[in-house]
């Protein structure tokens, strides 16, 4: 069963960060931090995300257990990026660090960051293959973290596009392109994943935007001037007449979230953005198609069952 299997894989990534990282440090509050993202990702859908470069490495022949470390790295990587994200927006959520202090929160991510590269410096491939992962993860992450702090500046549908590429896009295609990495060097075969790694994180990111629409914490963020897509749709539908509506919705002080999600579906915003996750999503699958079928079923499921969750 593919979900077996993946929730296999999933629990070898979480016993590589106790067993090789976090035991070590006897630091419970990283602790917790993990225990929580690991509570919260045992559903199918979120295990392939820790489990990527595991499956982009086998999709090329690779043994899983070549890529446990790299899969554990990305996991701490992901989570130190969601904790200082949180200490960003101030958005709320039911995280254990956002109901800490923020030096105490900062330390931990800190922290985690630090027990990613140690998982990174573990993993048995040569020292050309480790060197070509880590200038891709350091100069990827890099840009992340600049399109993340300038998320308050995206005004345009322009400037969605090229800042969801960097956070989101750029970083996927790293990882996908890593796992692959440690099983080939056929620079085809590399771009291949790669292509397919961009449009799962653009896909990814679509349809947290479409979800994003309907959470409380839209309110935040709107009053941040933190605008998702549908809202940069809506506000590029000059001629709509609801226009005017929205615009004078989203200068509220406290914006009304119901009021601004019925304008949003009324200008089609919210269809669009589904329409472009659906593309995004094709794009995936299709670069998936230059692989064995036998060797993609798990990533194909992943895609393909984006959509209807």
């Amino acid at each position: 069963m593919i979900v077996d299997e993946i929730s296999v894989l999933f629990e070898q990534v979480y016993q590589f960060i106790e067993e090789k990282a976090l035991i070590k440090w006897g630091w419970p509050d990283m602790q917790i931090a993990v225990a929580a993202r690991r509570e919260a990702f045992a559903a199918k859908r979120p295990m392939y995300a820790n489990i990527l470069p595991i499956l982009t490495c086998m999709v090329l022949g690779g043994m899983s257990e070549t890529a446990v470390p790299l899969a554990a790295s990305w996991t701490l990587y992901d989570l130190a990026s969601d904790i200082f994200d949180d200490l960003q927006d101030q958005d709320g959520k039911d995280w254990p660090w956002n109901h800490w202090a923020p030096a105490r929160a900062i330390n931990v991510g800190l922290g985690v960051l630090a027990v990613a590269q140690n998982c990174q410096a573990q993993l048995a491939a040569r020292p050309d293959v480790q060197g070509d992962i880590a200038l891709s993860w350091s100069q990827t992450f890099a840009l992340a973290a600049r399109g993340q702090a300038h998320s308050h500046a995206v005004r345009s549908l322009e400037d969605y596009f090229r800042q969801t590429a960097a956070k989101s896009g750029l970083v996927y295609a790293a990882v996908a392109r890593a796992g692959a990495r440690l099983a080939t060097a056929d620079e085809r075969a590399l771009g291949q994943m790669q292509g397919f790694g961009m449009a799962l994180g653009m896909l990814i990111q679509l349809k947290d935007d479409c979800r994003d629409i309907q959470a409380t914490h839209l309110v935040s963020d709107i009053s941040a001037g933190i605008y998702s897509l549908p809202v940069l749709y809506g506000l590029a539908q000059t001629d709509s007449p609801y226009y005017s509506t929205l615009q004078a919705l989203l200068v509220q002080l406290v914006p009304d979230v119901a009021a601004v999600n019925q304008i949003l579906e009324e200008m089609g915003a919210v269809n669009h953005t589904l329409a472009l996750a659906y593309a995004y999503q094709q794009k995936a699958l299709a670069a998936l198609a230059a692989f064995p079928q036998e060797k993609t079923a798990h990533l194909s499921t992943y895609v393909a069952g984006f959509l209807s969750s």
